[in-house]
């Protein structure tokens, strides 16, 4: 597998990915040199990688996760200063924002990065989001090291 050439994949119950029914997707998770999980869906749509997830992991990083002391409230900046939209069901322990395609995880700092039971935590995050909907330049948190850069 090109990816697990490349990185050191976290395995789900002995597999190298996990099935998301309801994402219509594959996901394959590896670790970055801060220790946060990544995670690459591969879309059934997308037909990226012939029908290997982690073929197909590098058509881009579908999910992001932020921790946050006050996960609504991190929303809420996201949502009023960069422009992206939360979706599902926002809760204070987990809310998607941003869309199908691309999107952070907004999560309580102390939880568990999954598939992993490495505790989450903040650390500096820079990240560049094309999205033709969400606020253009660079929007830098008040608090915390997050600095999102929109691109259209």
């Amino acid at each position: 597998m090109w990816l697990a050439d490349r990185l050191e994949l976290h395995r789900i119950d002995g597999e190298v990915a996990r099935r998301f029914e309801f994402l219509d997707a594959d996901a394959v998770y590896a670790s970055d040199a801060a220790g946060n999980v990544i995670e690459w869906l591969c879309d059934d749509d997308r037909g990226v990688g012939g029908g290997d997830p982690a073929a197909a992991a590098f058509d881009g990083v579908t999910e992001v996760g932020l921790p946050a002391p006050e996960p609504l409230a991190l929303v809420e900046w996201l949502t009023a200063s960069v422009g992206l939209s939360a979706w599902g069901s926002p809760s204070k322990s987990f809310v998607w924002v941003g869309d199908r395609t691309a999107r952070f995880v907004v999560l309580p700092v102390g939880g568990e990065w999954y598939p992993t039971d490495r505790e989450t935590g903040i650390e500096p995050m820079g990240v560049r989001v094309v999205d033709d909907d969400a606020t253009p330049g660079t929007h830098s948190h008040p608090e915390l090291p997050y600095e999102i850069t929109v691109v259209e």
